[in-house]
């Protein structure tokens, strides 16, 4: 009897998508070998995570309780997270800056164009 477990054997058993196995594995919930290029999943380890969930596929295994033991490392960590998120919208908003100087140099040109393309009175065009 093979003590491995394929993808698609998994999805066939559970019900569950590929998308959501994949998922499962990314992010270290369900454990898997790889034999050359092809991805296992010893039987044990799915049992054990399949324990893990409820009829939904939702996992029930509680997150861990963040450390606080040192309160100033959860804190100086969620600081970096803040930093890195405001960093990447600074960067998105001087994009944008960019975009809008652009533009309205654009419609200043037209501007132009049009009112040297008026037609005053008396004139034919």
């Amino acid at each position: 009897m093979n003590a491995y477990l394929t993808i698609r054997e998994i999805c066939e058993q559970t019900g569950f998508s590929r998308p959501f196995v994949a998922r499962e594995m990314k992010r270290g919930n369900l454990s898997f070998v790889k034999i050359g290029r092809r991805v296992r999943v010893p039987k044990q380890r799915f049992y054990r995570w399949m324990r893990g969930m409820n009829a939904d596929g939702v996992s029930v295994t509680p997150e861990p309780e963040p450390s606080l033991s040192d309160p100033m490392v959860s804190l100086q960590s969620r600081l970096d997270e803040v930093a890195v998120t405001l960093t990447g919208i600074a960067s998105r908003m001087e994009e944008r800056g960019r975009v809008l100087e652009g533009i309205g140099a654009n419609l200043e040109s037209l501007v132009t164009e049009i009112r040297s393309r008026r037609v005053k009175p008396g004139q034919v065009r």
